[in-house]
């Protein structure tokens, strides 16, 4: 069974962030998340963890960031271990396959982050898009290559099917 990554401890970085299951580094212009193997249920964080759940859970993340980056911008700048600084290489055994590295945004007085477009028209534009999203997902999961776009329809309520 692999090492379980409970808890990260990155030396030489300062803590941003630690969460119930990722921690956040500083890297003084981005940040660095890290997915831990630690199991969160109801705002308690488990004494047990799951072998591999952070890879899994980073694994997941960039599919659908780079699945969806030509509709929607998003915060990953890279999840390849080796175009991590210099100064992450020393930590390769704990970060790699389950860390990112991630734009840092400047929050308004809200806390929230505005990129020039309102979650009302960004909504509107990811719903305009479920169609080539789900078709593009399929496509990549099925391994098939380009399929037919004949084959995939949207029926009035909205759902998508084959």
């Amino acid at each position: 069974m692999g090492k379980v990554v409970r808890d990260t401890n990155i030396s030489g970085l300062k803590p941003f962030s630690i969460g119930k299951v990722r921690d956040i580094y500083d890297l003084d212009d981005s940040l660095l998340f890290v997915a831990s193997d630690r199991i969160s249920a109801f705002d308690v964080v488990l004494p047990t963890a799951i072998p591999y759940k952070g890879q899994v859970l980073t694994t997941l993340s960039t599919f659908w960031f780079d699945i969806t980056s030509d509709i929607i911008g998003n915060h990953l700048i890279t999840a390849d271990f080796a175009k991590f600084p210099p100064e992450l290489q020393k930590h390769k055994e704990t970060l790699i396959g389950r860390s990112m590295i991630v734009k840092k945004s400047k929050a308004n007085r809200y806390g929230v982050r505005r990129q020039g477009i309102s979650i009302r028209e960004r909504m509107a534009i990811i719903q305009g898009q479920r169609l080539r999203l789900w078709h593009k997902a399929s496509i990549r999961a099925s391994g098939i290559g380009q399929a037919s776009q004949t084959n995939i329809y949207s029926n009035q309520q909205g759902r998508i099917g084959t």
